[in-house]
């Protein structure tokens, strides 16, 4: 029988009775066979696992990752994304990471709750949003997840001075609109 969600986040199906408690939810069934022979089912005692949604951790003080998040948030991802600024202090780190480590590299925590780094994080990332999911189905041929790490450990390397770039850039922008708004006034 095909599983159906019902009130308080049981599941249940044809021929189901469900009762929940303590986290787990119970189902039993009763089914006739062929003959009209009748079968018990046992109760399934297992918790529910609800996926959660693809957390990318990223460093909200980098103008490089604000841009690039920014490009993302503006797309409709065909699973639940969620954008975590690294630089808030409320929020919980996974377990056995610090702030540091995490800013270091691009992170996302999948739907199961693993966390990955570098391209493989990207890879996720792109095989939720359209218009990038074809680089993810590329990360999938042999040896190119391999060699968009390399790219991305040689891009780390040249990190902090893009950032010195962007930061001068955002700095030009943000005082020629100054400038705009005071003639204008």
């Amino acid at each position: 029988p095909s599983g159906l969600s019902g009130p308080g986040g049981t599941t249940a199906g044809s021929g189901g009775s469900p009762t929940q408690g303590g986290g787990h939810v119970c189902v039993s069934f009763c089914c006739y066979g062929r003959r009209g022979t009748h079968l018990e089912i046992e109760p399934v005692t297992e918790p529910v696992k609800e996926s959660q949604p693809l957390t990318v951790l990223y460093d909200g003080a980098c103008p490089l990752c604000r841009r690039e998040i920014g490009i993302y948030r503006g797309l409709q991802p065909n699973k639940p994304v969620y954008f975590a600024d690294l630089n808030d202090p409320a929020l919980p780190l996974p377990p056995g990471t610090t702030r540091e480590q995490l800013l270091a590299r691009f992170h996302v925590r999948d739907q199961n709750g693993h966390l990955r780094s570098g391209a493989q994080a990207f890879l996720a990332l792109w095989a939720a949003l359209p218009g990038w999911r074809w680089l993810a189905r590329a990360g999938s041929v042999p040896g190119a997840a391999w060699a968009m790490e390399r790219g991305y450990r040689l891009f780390l390397h040249f990190r902090p001075e893009l950032q010195r770039w962007a930061t001068r850039l955002d700095q030009s922008a943000a005082h020629r609109a100054d400038r705009h708004n005071n003639e204008s006034d």
